[in-house]
């Protein structure tokens, strides 16, 4: 029985990012289905339930992004902005069903309270009055809301601490390592457990409690979200506007933030990032706005602090590129401070009364503002600006909906450049028109005519190169598990793109510090697993394309293709592709990448020693070049992600080491080689060819891997001038002959 028990209370659940009690306010009930008095027939209609509403159970209309076309849909509450064991922490069962209680119980007090907001304001009702203690559980819901999005659980959902990639990343890892923590993610449900805890006193102590109880840097960014916003609710003034609910409403913020390369490390970081509003919609004409106190608060500003607060703006804007756009996108919504308990407003500024602030007895009016419909549709905007990135946006409203989206594409005179904004764009375009085909003629508003076709967008000749190519097809199937995939090829095109505005931005910093900044970038996007195994095979082509002349960024800004050559779709990345079952999964991508650079650097005319080296400036141009192929980035052998092979390689090093073969005097060109250096080239003789004791067998079986590697990947210095044709051939082939493309 307890097995039983257990097994159950493990059983995985859906949880909503979005609550319930927010989702049935945009809701209507679902049709009823034919029959349904009929006993024998509700009976069929359970067993046929899996994929549809019960009759009249409350159900969302949305707009559906996920696919290649968008499509209008009808979902029910119950399965709608959630995804499985959100708060699964693998080992950490206990921790999370004690967070779930926790959240089910922050939830239910946080649904009484905008139950009573919503009843106000339906009854016609200037304001609504709540507690402090009210007022401060909805504040903690709200940025709990925030801190268990999509994005947070993504960026702490780690089995190791090793995979955590963040900006904090050293301090995190710190943290860990001082109070025990092994995984990421442990982090991450222990703050959430220690947030709902947290007794929230009007003297503020409980701010220095957070810091001393949580991760530093999120109990700091949790006392802002605070302590640095004051709370509004508004409302459309225009009884036919409404606001939408994306999937990521309550993650994303109006403001602005500026990438700038670092000065130090020549890294491309988030030099600027500042947040003015941030929005929770509760209902389809209800949104709580939590506004910036950098922003001016007329009802608190005298003189002297509103010039302070104008200074500390000034300040906080400067770093970003159009400093003197900042803050100004919504800065006139008409919002002030809630009135108190405590207070009276005195020719428009608050003055305490009653002895001022005395804690759980406090109560505080919110209003309702009305708001125009130029902002209704400024705080949709924000919400549509990142539709790119999610899958569901829901509505209530069909008409006012259709308006929003026609307002929103009107106004997008200037085109993002990033192609999945692009067809986002698209998207809602198409999404516009086949809400307006669901309405009355009466209702339908008018549309603004195609401001983007897919004419527009250049063409993905890269892709159009796979359609014609089997090999390709199949290649492509093997490392991704599916067909050709548009999305895999948008995802290679933008990570070119980001690969050449860094070097754009980073124009004007020292060699060496650009040079880092473009290995950072290998580091951070290419080397890990923030994108598949194809995406990285689609990307290192599309490299080699973008150096042979056939890719370039357009006067829109765009990345465009000009007829690309069928030959320089093939290079020695295929072959790394093809073996992907005997390469360990964390080093396959920067196995492939390697294999792809070297492949191009092998293919040029003259690079490196292919020939006799002479004793001038051409002579050591060349020799700096063979060390950069052969001891470049690509890393050691003994790390090479081939199992059988890096303990053999490992072996011959200690070997190597213990007696000292890295001092016998070799070549002429030794002084040019470290220690290290030297070590690994001798192991990378030892294990080339080598048969693994006992069994016979190479240790790498396939001939085509063990070429690719040795001649490639981890090269000899200076192998290239014995039999130089022969084997310039041979390398020539796999950056030029469809052959190297392994079914």
């Amino acid at each position: 029985m307890a097995k039983s028990s257990a097994a159950a209370q493990e059983k995985s659940q859906y949880h909503h990012f979005i609550p319930r009690f927010i989702l049935r306010n945009y809701s209507h009930p679902g049709e009823p289905t034919t029959d349904s008095r009929n006993s024998k027939n509700r009976v069929k209609q359970r067993g046929n339930r899996k994929n549809g509403p019960r009759a009249r159970e409350p159900v969302l209309y949305g707009i559906n992004l996920s696919g290649e076309e968008p499509t209008i849909t009808e979902t029910t509450v119950a399965k709608t902005f959630g995804m499985m064991d959100m708060y699964c922490g693998l080992d950490m069962s206990a921790k999370r069903h004690q967070v779930e209680e926790q959240l089910s119980v922050l939830e239910s007090r946080a649904g009484e309270i905008i139950s009573t907001i919503r009843k106000a304001f339906e009854a016609g009702k200037d304001d609504v009055w709540m507690t402090r203690t009210q007022r401060d559980t909805l504040r903690k819901f709200l940025f709990i809301m925030k801190y268990r999005g999509s994005r947070f659980h993504r960026r702490y959902f780690h089995e190791n601490a090793e995979d955590y990639n963040e900006d904090d990343r050293e301090r995190m890892l710190k943290y860990m390592k001082e109070k025990g923590i092994e995984k990421p993610i442990d982090v991450w449900l222990d703050n959430i457990k220690a947030i709902l805890d947290l007794k929230m006193d009007y003297q503020m102590g409980w701010m220095d409690k957070l810091r001393k109880r949580i991760y530093p840097d999120d109990a700091e960014w949790c006392i802002n979200n605070i302590q640095g916003f004051y709370m509004a609710i508004v409302t459309p003034n225009n009884k036919e506007e409404e606001f939408l609910l994306t999937q990521n409403a309550y993650s994303i913020f109006e403001g602005a933030s500026t990438l700038k390369p670092s000065p130090v490390t020549g890294k491309l970081e988030v030099s600027a990032y500042t947040e003015f509003h941030l929005f929770a919609p509760i209902a389809p004409r209800l949104l709580i706005v939590l506004r910036s106190f950098i922003l001016p608060v007329p009802e608190q500003d005298c003189a002297n602090t509103l010039e302070t607060r104008e200074l500390f703006l000034k300040a906080v804007t400067a770093p970003h590129v159009n400093p003197e756009e900042a803050g100004m996108f919504l800065r006139d919504l008409p919002i002030t401070k809630a009135l108190n308990s405590y207070s009276k407003l005195v020719a428009g500024k608050l003055v305490p009364i009653n002895g001022g602030p005395t804690g759980m007895h406090d109560r505080f009016c919110f209003r309702f503002f009305p708001i125009s419909e130029v902002h209704v549709q400024k705080i949709n905007k924000v919400m549509l600006d990142e539709s790119h990135a999610i899958d569901l946006i829901v509505f209530s409203n069909k008409a006012a909906t259709v308006k929003t989206l026609g307002k929103y594409l009107a106004g997008q005179s200037v085109l993002p450049s990033e192609i999945s904004r692009v067809r986002a764009i698209m998207k809602l375009q198409q999404a516009g028109k086949l809400l307006a085909a669901t309405l009355p003629a009466s209702q339908t508003p008018d549309l603004p005519q195609d401001i983007l076709r897919e004419e527009n967008i250049p063409k993905d000749k890269v892709h159009a190169l796979f359609l014609e190519n089997e090999k390709a097809k199949n290649l492509y199937s093997k490392l991704s598990g599916k067909q050709l995939d548009e999305k895999d090829f948008d995802q290679a095109r933008g990570l070119l793109y980001m690969r050449i505005k860094t070097d754009t931005i980073t124009r004007g910093l020292s060699e060496s510090k650009r040079e880092e900044s473009r290995k950072e970038f290998l580091r951070e996007f290419v080397y890990g697993d923030k994108f598949p195994a194809q995406v990285i095979w689609i990307y290192v082509k599309r490299i080699r394309f973008m150096k042979h002349g056939g890719t370039m960024i357009n006067a829109q800004n765009m990345l465009e293709d000009s007829v690309l050559s069928g030959k320089y779709l093939y290079g020695t990345e295929d072959i790394i592709a093809a073996s992907r079952d005997s390469i360990r999964k964390e080093d396959f991508s920067r196995l492939m990448f390697h294999a792809a650079a070297n492949g191009s650097l092998i293919a040029k005319p003259l690079w490196g020693l292919v020939s006799e080296l002479t004793l001038d400036d051409n002579g050591m141009r060349r020799l700096h070049e063979e060390k950069e192929l052969v001891l470049g980035d690509q890393g050691s052998i003994c790390d090479c992600g081939i199992l059988r092979l890096e303990e053999a390689a490992k072996a011959a090093r200690r070997k190597i080491i213990k007696n000292n073969l890295q001092a016998v005097p070799r070549s002429p060109l030794d002084n040019i080689f470290t220690e290290d250096e030297k070590i690994e080239l001798i192991t990378r003789e030892f294990v080339q060819g080598y048969k693994a004791e006992g069994i016979g067998e190479k240790l790498v079986e396939s001939a085509e891997l063990e070429r690719a590697l040795f001649d490639v990947v981890y090269p000899l210095f200076g192998s290239r001038q014995k039999g130089v044709e022969n084997e310039r051939e041979e390398v020539e082939d796999s950056e030029g002959d469809s052959g190297c493309l392994v079914q």
